[in-house]
């Protein structure tokens, strides 16, 4: 089985603004599955429905080096249909910056590419 791991800014049914997300939520679904493991991962925005955060479940967190202080990583996740979806979490970027304010943006995008790929073997399956 190959994996494939989807890296988006949005996705429906968490959070969206735009086409995105709607990609992102459908996408996934039509993959073979019998051929691929398919996953995703975005940020955990506090501004996600209560509904949908309540889906979330806490699997691990670490520190790491980011801009010139130590930060707070948290992984999350939840499955829909069929789907699993990682949230990388982080009190600054994800409270302080709403998902529909850009400024501040390119920093918390920065931040979730440069561990998107460190927790992989903490929540492998």
């Amino acid at each position: 089985m190959k994996n494939i791991l989807f890296v988006a800014s949005e996705g429906v049914p968490f959070i969206k603004t735009g086409g995105l997300a709607d990609v992102v939520g459908s996408l996934p679904r039509d993959i073979d599955h019998r051929y691929f493991d398919v996953r995703i991962v975005m940020p955990k925005y506090a501004c996600m429905a209560k509904e949908m955060a309540d889906k979330l479940e806490y699997v691990t967190n670490f520190y790491m080096d980011f801009h010139w202080k130590r930060e707070y990583v948290g992984i999350f996740k939840a499955e829909v249909n069929g789907i699993i979806y990682y949230f990388i979490d982080n009190e600054y970027y994800s409270i302080l910056i709403s998902f529909t304010v850009m400024t501040g943006r390119q920093a918390l995008f920065l931040y979730i590419l440069k561990n998107v790929f460190r927790p992989m073997n903490s929540i492998a399956v």
